[in-house]
């Protein structure tokens, strides 16, 4: 995202050249390079970057003949892959049901996030919440839930509804 100020200047020159352009390019303008290890956006500001003075060789004069420049630059962004997410239970205290899922590769799901470039993956929490209502042995499907790290957005819908069964607890079993 770049902002300039004045959005427009005055040229003189060569009409069949000033024809041809629509934007007065900036001389030359070095950035300062963004620290890699920042999440956040940062803003370059220079208050006066100089416009060119020639055009295809010819020679054109602009007023005023210096320009604000505000720029922002955006952290590198990633795609992540996350496969094999295991999805947990949110069970509400003395809850008598055991819930679990018809196999292994049941609770787990595949996401596709992008967020802040890093060389870890990010941790993201997905689970189904069984504190919404009363429950009773059976089979049953229920939306998921996910927690992302804060910058962290989804690239792909993941699976609405996950089914699960909800068995009775064990004489002793925690």
């Amino acid at each position: 995202q770049v902002l300039v100020e004045p959005a427009m200047v005055t040229v003189r020159g060569p009409q069949d050249t000033l024809e041809r352009v629509r934007a007065i390019p900036t001389q030359p303008f070095a950035l300062p390079l963004p620290d890699e290890a920042t999440t956040d956006a940062k803003v370059v500001t220079a208050d006066a970057v100089p416009l060119v003075q020639q055009l295809d060789g010819r020679r054109i004069r602009a007023t005023p003949g210096a320009v604000a420049v505000r720029v922002v630059l955006q952290a590198q962004q990633r795609v992540y892959e996350l496969t094999d997410v295991p999805v947990r239970f949110l069970c509400p205290v003395n809850f008598a049901l055991r819930p679990l899922f018809s196999d292994e590769r049941s609770g787990k799901i595949r996401l596709r996030l992008s967020g802040p470039a890093a060389d870890e993956s990010p941790a993201v929490v997905a689970y189904i919440d069984l504190g919404e209502r009363q429950w009773q042995p059976g089979f049953y499907e229920a939306p998921l839930r996910l927690q992302l790290p804060e910058k962290f957005r989804l690239t792909e819908d993941p699976p609405r509804r996950l089914a699960f069964e909800l068995a009775p607890l064990e004489a002793g079993a925690p």
